[in-house]
């Protein structure tokens, strides 16, 4: 007598592809001239991409919250706000708009200030 068995394993999965959009940021104006004392808003919008990270430097060298700058950060945007800027502030300010694929882009402006 011979007895046949037969075992049928299935396979069960799934494969799951995530796509990010790199992010684009609206670029910033070229430069800006201000007055020593007075408050500048910087503000980086994202054109596209979601789940962003917002740095800002000053001269290569980043930027976080003191008595004279401020930033807020949400999911679109960031606004830097400097408060009763001095000659120290003038240079070039970057922002960085990065994903959790290390993809970024950078938009940047020179602010000059101007005595008064």
């Amino acid at each position: 007598m011979n007895l046949c068995f037969f075992v049928v394993i299935s396979f069960q999965y799934s494969i799951t592809a995530i796509f990010a959009t790199p992010p684009k940021l609206i670029p910033l104006i070229d430069h800006i001239d201000v007055l020593e004392k007075s408050t500048v808003p910087l503000i980086c919008s994202l054109l596209v991409g979601s789940d962003i990270n917002f740095e800002w430097t000053l001269n290569d060298l980043k930027l976080t919250n003191n008595s004279n700058t401020l930033i807020e950060n949400s999911p679109k945007y960031s606004l830097l706000t400097l408060q009763n800027v001095q000659k120290t502030h003038g240079g070039v300010y970057k922002c960085r708009a990065s994903n959790s694929f290390k993809e970024f882009d950078v938009t940047k402006t020179q602010i000059n200030i101007k005595g008064i």
